[in-house]
């Protein structure tokens, strides 16, 4: 299962192509366990949980899309110094709310993935141009990686899935 350190090993790599990568909640190692950095806080938002982790690479911002089952991870624009400066001034998660949305969210994937997968690990690397106004995704804007647990690296995906993995993970 991929931790934070590669889905933001991930984003540096793309960084210049992909504003954002969706997974599933569950198929993150960090949120399957509920175990995030201890420095990690969450600010508010109006579609779901929104976390910021400034100890993973140069930070992490991740939004639980509660309903949907799926996280997407940016790498932030703040600088770790002012992350953490943010940080003492909010409340660090805990546990509690922010686990129970997760846990909800994880559930949700579940739910969604329907048993179909196998153990398969997708990601979904949206362009920044993709969520313009209110138009659905442009599929072919939307690039699907599946994730090789042996290597711990990412391969590009254009399997039987990839029609279904960009409708369940654009959100």
């Amino acid at each position: 299962m991929p931790t934070l350190e590669e889905i933001h090993g991930l984003l540096t790599r793309y960084r210049e192509r992909f504003a954002a990568v969706d997974l599933f909640v569950d198929d993150v190692d960090e949120l399957a366990q509920s175990q995030l950095p201890r420095d990690t806080y969450e600010l508010s938002t109006e579609s779901g949980l929104r976390l910021m982790v400034p100890s993973v690479g140069q930070g992490l911002e991740v939004e639980v899309l509660k309903d949907r089952g799926v996280a997407r991870f940016r790498l932030t624009k703040a600088t770790r110094d002012e992350m953490l400066r943010d940080a003492t001034n909010k409340a660090l998660v805990a546990g509690g709310l922010t686990f129970s949305a997760i846990a909800a969210a994880g559930a949700a994937a579940k739910a969604g993935k329907e048993g179909l997968l196998g153990g398969m690990i997708f990601a979904l690397f949206i362009g920044a141009i993709v969520h313009a106004a209110n138009t659905p995704p442009d599929y072919n804007r939307i690039m699907t990686l599946l994730y090789d647990p042996e290597s711990r690296d990412w391969k590009l995906y254009d399997g039987p899935y990839l029609h279904w993995a960009k409708s369940a993970l654009a959100a």
